[in-house]
């Protein structure tokens, strides 16, 4: 449907190869165009909406690949353009007025400011005979709360409404995507529906394909899955070559730490032990700028063994080839957000894993609305001092890091006085949703959070937070809360806010 012209409305799960699913449509479509190459009438041919920076970038990267098939009209700036958060607003413009690209990709607030300044960018003028427009997961680019400017945005590119091809593929469809599509896609002809995935293979009887990887859960005590992570992430750093890790935590806070902390951990160990390993740590998430994302994006594309230490920035969409784990530390926020990273490995048909570390007190998730269903294996980590000669195979392999996790936190905390006051912060306001679901109290969660700070995260003394962060995650006058006035570096969730509870886990 979509080569032929068609809107169409796609279920798109994750790994089924949606991108050069809208890509190559989108391609054919320029080519096809009477004024084809669109770059000698300065119009933009093609816009796709991406959720994230990184899906962005990469979209991008690929629909160059694509167009490198189709001469030298399409090179450079006049073949395809990024335009995202996080990077120089002005240099985007000057590009955008000087050589309207035959395809945009873009991230929705930045695409807006970019029309709404037409008379220094051209976008909405270059757009006036747009050929496609693409979303791509729709339902990610609700959540991360970019409703408003998509309707402004689809209300900008009104003059090619009628003509131009809709494409939308979202994993899922709750009310606010099937309304976007009714503003968006042409009623006459009616839009297509696709099921993306149904019939090649990966899915079977609707069955997501990540319902097809080994999957395995861990429960643990809170003040020990610190030290348990490290010990699982050393076995594979140490484990051989062909180990690909990605290892997702709730927060950028708690990814930033547990980042510190195990290049700590492996420097003192390979210290002792007078050893070195070619796998490489690497750290990502939303505290970092944009170009050191971009950059460690590419070097853990590029490498053939690593561990990842990520929030969600890398949870969707994104495709790290040869991931051989994923590791997910913490119950997931939602269903589709443990499915999504997971479909992080086990891509292209290659062979996968994944491990999700719980605290004991979220353990009864398990059985709730959030996990059931999921193929889980409970299972244990392998204990140092105990040989595994194959007879059980329900252990995760570990290296017991008891010895050097005291040092590399001294380091971490010696290096970055507030990180772990921060990661305090946002581990509370993360789990605060989590209470009645997991049958704790408010003060069973400040209780496991001051417990956490001292005798895992190593913390010297209980860790303050702000009265504004204290408000907000409706802690304020909680005892064993304490109040800080003032943070050094921005510490302490000063800022913070907790997220609102998913819609429809309960």
């Amino acid at each position: 449907p979509a080569l032929h012209g068609l809107d169409v409305l796609a279920k798109a799960r994750t790994g089924t190869g949606k991108t050069l699913g809208f890509l190559v449509p989108s391609v054919q479509r320029i080519l096809e165009s009477p004024t084809q190459p669109v770059l000698r009438q300065a119009e933009i041919g093609v816009l796709i909406l991406s959720p994230t920076r990184e899906l962005a970038q990469q979209t991008a990267r690929e629909a160059k690949t694509i167009l490198a098939f189709h001469g030298n009209d399409y090179e450079g700036d006049y073949g395809v353009q990024c335009v995202v958060g996080g990077t120089p607003v002005g240099r985007e413009a000057n590009r955008l007025r000087k050589c309207p690209p035959a395809i945009l990709v873009a991230t929705p607030g930045r695409l807006l400011d970019h029309l709404q300044q037409d008379d220094r960018t051209g976008v909405k003028k270059a757009c006036r005979n747009l050929r496609v427009l693409v979303f791509d997961e729709a339902d990610r680019l609700l959540d991360q709360g970019f409703k408003k400017a998509i309707d402004s945005i689809v209300a900008m590119l009104s003059a090619s409404s009628k003509t131009r091809q809709t494409m939308l593929f979202s994993a899922t469809f709750p009310d606010s995507v099937t309304q976007i599509a009714s503003n968006a896609l042409r009623q006459s002809p009616p839009p297509v529906f696709v099921d993306v995935g149904a019939g090649i293979g990966e899915v079977d009887d609707g069955e997501e394909p990540t319902m097809r990887i080994p999957q395995r859960v861990l429960v643990t005590p809170l003040d020990d899955q610190l030290e348990q992570v490290m010990a699982m992430c050393m076995a594979q750093r140490e484990a051989g070559d062909a180990n690909k890790v990605i290892v997702f935590l709730p927060t950028a806070r708690q990814t930033q730490l547990y980042a510190m902390a195990f290049q700590e951990v492996c420097a003192v160990r390979d210290t002792e032990q007078r050893s070195s390993f070619a796998c490489e740590t690497y750290e990502l998430h939303s505290r970092k700028s944009q170009s050191k994302r971009d950059r460690t994006s590419k070097a853990f594309r590029g490498a053939t063994s690593g561990i990842l230490f990520a929030s969600d920035v890398a949870a969707r969409g994104l495709d790290y080839p040869d991931v051989t784990l994923v590791v997910q530390v913490g119950a997931p926020s939602e269903r589709a957000q443990y499915t999504h990273r997971l479909g992080r490995t086990a891509r292209g048909g290659k062979k996968g894993e994944g491990v999700l570390f719980l605290a004991d007190f979220e353990e009864p998730l398990l059985a709730g609305k959030l996990l059931e269903g999921l193929p889980l294996q409970q299972t244990a980590l392998l204990s140092m001092g105990h040989d595994n000669d194959g007879s059980n195979n329900n252990l995760v392999p570990a290296i017991d890091v008891s010895a050097y996790l005291p040092a590399a936190l001294n380091q971490v905390h010696s290096g970055d006085d507030s990180i772990g006051s921060q990661m305090y912060a946002a581990w509370l306001g993360y789990h605060i949703s989590f209470i009645k679901r997991c049958r704790i109290s408010k003060e069973d969660l400040v209780d496991m959070a001051n417990s956490l700070a001292v005798n895992s995260l190593q913390l010297p003394t209980q860790p303050g937070i702000s009265a504004k962060a204290a408000g907000c995650m409706g802690l304020k006058g909680q005892p064993g809360i304490r109040i800080e006035k003032k943070f050094g570096g921005g510490g302490g969730g000063g800022g913070y806010c907790c997220p609102p509870l998913p819609v429809g886990v309960v």
